[in-house]
């Protein structure tokens, strides 16, 4: 399910970026290009902090390890 940043200038939704994984994507409500934000695993439910700051999103990897990672909201700095 899309979320919205807490300025509504920005959608956060998940989709195949040509593999079976999910990644979480970017994209300006005016329009324009995605910017995929993740890369590995398989990732979703992107959701950005009330200060604009940090993007939490559910991630699995290799179907065991499932976690909720955090990272800015450029996409840099992923952590658990």
């Amino acid at each position: 399910m899309p979320s919205f940043s807490w300025d509504g200038r920005t959608i956060f939704y998940n989709a195949t970026a040509g593999g079976s994984d999910y990644q979480v994507f970017a994209i300006p409500v005016a329009g324009g290009t995605p910017t995929q934000l993740t890369r590995e695993g398989d990732n979703g439910a992107a959701v950005l902090s009330p200060d604009g700051r940090t993007i939490a999103y559910a991630r699995t990897i290799a179907e065991k390890n499932k976690d909720l990672s955090l990272m800015d909201a450029q996409g840099r700095s992923q952590r658990k």
